[in-house]
């Protein structure tokens, strides 16, 4: 196992919906050094993107990657799926004590996320629970990436 200092920005690029995002973008982690890279299709050839040492065209980047292709993770992050598949675990964990609660989450969910934040009435417990669930879910998705790659992060995510 490979311990290694991750880049703050790692939970962010993981979360992302892949679905809906908005970047037609390429996201990597430098098992070396643990920075992410970030490789937008929309940049110039000779643009220059950080790589976690020094300032690198992004043609430049895009082929120290090919070459060492065991260096670098690609980040898939979650799918639609996956943030649908974590908001029904909410919905069916004993997230509260109150029934009442419990019901109005469960009986709200009908395949939409924006639906449902909408059918519950945008509560904030509710939601506020939901985000507490939903953040805790994807660092145990994130470690299991970090685990399936033989890497053991240093610190927090």
């Amino acid at each position: 196992m490979k311990h290694l200092a991750i880049d703050k920005l790692f939970i962010e690029i993981f979360e992302i919906d892949r679905d809906y995002d908005v970047c037609d973008c390429s996201y990597y982690l430098d098992i070396e050094n643990g920075t992410v890279i970030v490789i937008d299709s929309e940049f110039e050839q000779d643009e220059t993107i950080w790589n976690g040492d020094s300032w690198i065209s992004v043609d430049s980047m895009k082929q120290v990657i090919e070459e060492n292709g065991d260096r670098f993770i690609e980040i898939t992050g979650l799918s639609h799926s996956d943030h649908h598949d974590i908001l029904w675990k909410f919905i069916q964990s004993n997230w509260t004590d109150d029934e009442e609660y419990l019901q109005k989450a469960r009986e709200a969910y009908f395949g939409s996320i924006g639906g449902w934040k909408k059918e519950i009435g945008y509560d904030e417990y509710i939601l506020n629970n939901w985000e507490v669930f939903k953040e805790e879910e994807i660092l145990r998705r994130a470690l299991k990436f970090f685990h399936d790659h033989q890497i053991e992060p240093l610190g927090s995510l």
